[in-house]
């Protein structure tokens, strides 16, 4: 599902797999069935701060437009607000709409624009939430 929704700049499952282990309840997943995985976010606060960032929010094309999106980062929100977490920061992609206005509907701010963010040619929206 990774290489449909990010294609180029997709996790390798080794890089999953390694964030499910680390992050913990900061990665959640939504299921259809027990071995279907339609959805996923991931969260991970940043070390000696008040902060965290959402490194992630992947939907299956096929389960898109259903709300999927928004309950998935509403919760890992809610989980984040429980440790504390003052801000959340995260990147998107300038040209992904649809995300950058589930995000502002949900409180997220618009902070930077860098052009090269992941590499050349692959800029990114820094927006960021306030929790506390």
């Amino acid at each position: 599902m990774d290489n449909l929704v990010f294609s180029d700049e997709s996790y390798s499952f080794l890089t999953l797999r390694q964030l499910y282990d680390v992050c913990g309840d900061f990665f959640v997943v939504a299921k259809k069935s027990e071995s279907e995985i339609v959805g996923y976010t991931i969260g991970c606060p940043k070390a000696n701060t008040l902060d965290s960032w959402i490194l992630a929010l992947a939907i299956d094309p096929r389960y898109r437009h259903q709300g999927i999106g928004r309950r998935l980062t509403s919760y890992l929100l809610s989980q984040l607000k429980e440790i504390k977490t003052n801000y959340v920061f995260l990147t998107v992609d300038p040209q992904n709409t649809i995300a950058i206005n589930l995000y502002s509907d949900l409180g997220f701010e618009f902070v930077a624009y860098k052009e090269d963010y992941f590499g050349k040619k692959s800029a990114r929206n820094i927006m960021k939430k306030k929790l506390l």
